[in-house]
C-alpha cells in the first residue's frame, strides 16, 4: 500500500502545529488580544506655516461603548494628567515615516516602572463620533513614554496619524485622585492595556 500522500498530509499537520506553538511562545506582549472593532477614522492634513495641522473623526460602528486614547497630557504624569489638545505622541517607523498618535504604549522591553504614566480616555457610545483639530509643532519632535531617548529619523519623509481604541469593558480605568476635575478617566501605559488597543490609522502623508 502505498502511504506517501497520508505521510505527507500528516507530516504538513505536524509543522502546522509546531508553527502555532512557536508563535505562541514568541514576545507578543503587546500585540491586540481582542477582537477587530469597527471603527471609521478620516483624517485630513495640512501645513500652517510653522505647524503641521491634523483634522480627525472617529465613528464607534459597533455594537457596544469603546474607549479612545485621546487625552494625551502636556507633560508624561502618573496623577491627575492635563491634557494638551495638541499633544500626541511621535514614533518612528520604517522608511522615514514618523507616526503622530493618542494612544496607550507599553513600557520598553527590559525597563522596569515602578508607577505607570497615564493617558485619559473619551468613551464613545455606539455610532457616536469625536473630532478634533490639532496643531502640532514643526519640526516634529520624538515622544514615547518611558522612553527619554526615542529618536525620531534624521530626514522625515513622511508621517502617519493613528488612534488607539479599545472595548470600554477590557480597560478598566484607574481611581480618580482626589480633586480631578477632568471627567475624562485615566488609563495607564501598561502591557496589559495596550494588548487590548486596536490601532487605528489614517493614510500617510508627505511631510
Amino acid at each position: 500500500m502505498n502511504l506517501s500522500v497520508p505521510r505527507r498530509r500528516l507530516a504538513a499537520a505536524l509543522g502546522a502545529v509546531a508553527a502555532l506553538l512557536t508563535a505562541a511562545g514568541c514576545d507578543r506582549s503587546t500585540e491586540p488580544v481582542a477582537p477587530a472593532l469597527d471603527v471609521g477614522l478620516t483624517v485630513t492634513t495640512a501645513r500652517e506655516s510653522d505647524l503641521l495641522r491634523i483634522d480627525y473623526t472617529l465613528v464607534n460602528r459597533t455594537g457596544a461603548d469603546i474607549v479612545v486614547f485621546s487625552g494625551v497630557p502636556a507633560e508624561d504624569t502618573h496623577d491627575s494628567p492635563v491634557v494638551d489638545p495638541n499633544a500626541v505622541y511621535a514614533t518612528a517607523r520604517d522608511d522615514n515615516t514618523v507616526e503622530l498618535a493618542k494612544r496607550v504604549f507599553a513600557p520598553p522591553e527590559g525597563v522596569g516602572v515602578a508607577v505607570d504614566f497615564v493617558v485619559r480616555g473619551a468613551v464613545l457610545a455606539p455610532q457616536a463620533s469625536l473630532g478634533e483639530v490639532l496643531r502640532i509643532p514643526l519640526p516634529l519632535t520624538a515622544r514615547r513614554p518611558y522612553d527619554s531617548s526615542a529618536r525620531l529619523p534624521d530626514r522625515v519623509g513622511r508621517a502617519v496619524f493613528c488612534v488607539g481604541v479599545a472595548h470600554r469593558d477590557a480597560v478598566p480605568p484607574i481611581p480618580a485622585a482626589s480633586g480631578d476635575t477632568d471627567e475624562r478617566a485615566s488609563y495607564p501605559h501598561r502591557a496589559s492595556v495596550a494588548r487590548e488597543q486596536q490601532l487605528v490609522c489614517g493614510e500617510p502623508f508627505p511631510l
